[in-house]
């Protein structure tokens, strides 16, 4: 990508035009930090982890790039970079490397002053799915679960515009214990199960993907004021392999503000919000109309990742070190889901769908879809 396709916005700084857009894998060189002065990573938010979701915030790093394997030389580096392999954490927020296709990257804040110093330029109406610019990255010494380079910035995050920069990463699965992510455009979906739910807070950051947690927050830092309604919906698309061979995918119970409001009009924190409740086949004949709109002009962008895990085999004696067998049953999580063609759905009706009081029935347009 070029550097004059990124422009910053939110109330970010603009993007310097003397700057480098790099990889994961340059930051990960051993001599990185001496020529790292005018770089900027350029990464898509695909997932937001709070550490109250997990029984323990306390993690483990391991050293990564190539100062893990390169002898005695590596081994003093590690000592001199490492310092404690452990490391609690406020948030972890995991990236889309768009210069690397298929590898993901992650930033780790220690405190809730970090994670708002980080998130600053995304007060309104950013996160999960939206494209940042991460600004002079240090050098990467550790890694988390193995093969996710943890990335360290004293800078926020630049919110970047979606002009389509971005190249398509078909979906592939993953070796056991990776991830990769995919990016796929002009796909045609089906939508099943459309329902309004009530959405894990009335954020933008978390996008609303999570269902209401009891014990845990969804990682969000700012909030708006319109109501924590989210359409909750299977989306099921087709992709072609490199051997030709159709896949199918599905992924019940997805979640996402910017896809909402695709569908419907967003309302105030003050509004009733029994009218989506309450309306279940009204909101899935407008969600149907709108679908079949965007499979026809271009189709869907969509965004995700895939990470392919191992369980223990239950037979297996307890010390068997071998005991782990591939796990098929992870499936796949989609970050972004919204028309390839936008404008394809000027004057759209979306719901809820204004009654004509001239005629006494019919619709009348409320607006434009975003």
């Amino acid at each position: 990508m070029q550097i004059t396709d990124l422009v910053s916005f939110n109330g970010a700084p603009p993007i310097d035009n003397q700057w480098s857009s790099v990889s994961v894998h340059l930051c990960e060189e051993e001599d990185y930090d001496m020529k790292s002065e005018d770089n900027i990573l350029v990464g898509l938010l695909v997932s937001i982890k709070h550490h109250s979701t997990t029984s323990s915030n306390n993690i483990k790093l391991r050293f990564g790039g190539i100062a893990q394997n390169s002898g005695s030389r590596g081994s003093t580096f590690a000592k001199l970079r490492g310092g404690n392999m452990n490391a609690t954490y406020d948030r972890l927020f995991f990236f889309a490397d768009l210069n690397t296709p298929g590898k993901c990257f992650v930033i780790l804040t220690e405190t809730v002053n970090k994670s708002d110093l980080l998130m600053s330029y995304a007060q309104h109406s950013v996160g999960v799915g939206d494209i940042f610019a991460i600004i002079k990255p240090d050098q990467v010494v550790h890694s988390l679960q193995g093969d996710l380079p943890l990335i360290n910035t004293s800078k926020a995050l630049y919110p970047l515009l979606n002009s389509g920069f971005a190249s398509v990463v078909p979906l592939v699965v993953p070796e056991v214990g990776k991830q990769r992510y995919f990016y796929l455009k002009k796909v045609s979906v089906e939508l099943s199960k459309v329902e309004a739910v009530r959405a894990s807070c009335n954020g933008t950051l978390c996008d609303r993907q999570n269902p209401i947690l009891r014990t845990g927050s969804c990682g969000c830092l700012y909030y708006n004021r319109t109501c924590s309604i989210v359409l909750d919906m299977t989306i099921t698309f087709k992709t072609t392999d490199s051997n030709g061979y159709e896949n199918q995918y599905s992924v019940p119970h997805f979640r996402s503000w910017r896809t909402s409001q695709v569908f419907i009009h967003p309302t105030a924190m003050t509004a009733d919000s029994a009218v989506f409740l309450e309306h279940t086949r009204e909101i899935r004949n407008v969600a149907a109309d709108i679908k079949n709109i965007v499979n026809q002009n271009e189709g869907w962008t969509i965004v995700g990742w895939y990470r392919k895990g191992e369980i223990v085999d239950a037979s297996a004696e307890p010390n068997d070190a071998g005991s782990e067998i591939t796990s098929d049953n992870h499936p796949i999580h989609v970050s972004y889901l919204y028309p390839t063609n936008p404008s394809c759905l000027d004057d759209v009706r979306r719901y809820p769908r204004v009654q004509d009081a001239t005629t006494g029935g019919g619709d009348a347009t409320t607006g434009t879809a975003n």
